[in-house]
């Protein structure tokens, strides 16, 4: 049974991870991303929020507009005129581990409810 008790959460994570789920729609604000393309930009903002989206399922359809700043990443309080979130990443060129880190730490607030203090 021990056996089974550290096997079991991996293999369960592992499921929950496979399952087809809606993610959220990514757009890019016009900015400058250095040396990276929108396409990669989005490519691992996405790979990011995919690992999100089966352990928190109120992520499923949300609409977020990723800009850069040159200041330190955040997410604004204010929806744009179409409803979407307004994140912004301190980053660019093609430090994808900055990206993955600063969204994912980003989406904790969202996660955490931040619009509902």
């Amino acid at each position: 049974m021990k056996l089974l008790r550290g096997v079991l959460p991996p293999f369960l994570l592992l499921f929950l991870l496979s399952l087809k789920t809606e993610a959220f729609e990514i757009a890019l604000k016009k900015n400058t991303w250095g040396d990276a393309s929108d396409k990669e930009v989005i490519a691992v903002l996405q790979t990011t929020a995919d690992q999100f989206i089966p352990l928190v399922p109120n992520l499923s359809g949300l609409k977020i507009l990723i800009s850069t700043t040159n200041g330190s990443p955040i997410i604004l309080h204010q929806r744009t005129k179409h409803g979407e979130l307004q994140i912004k990443l301190g980053t660019k060129n093609r430090y994808w581990c900055q990206y993955v880190f600063q969204f994912a730490h980003e989406l904790g607030h969202i996660i955490c409810g931040f619009e509902h203090r």
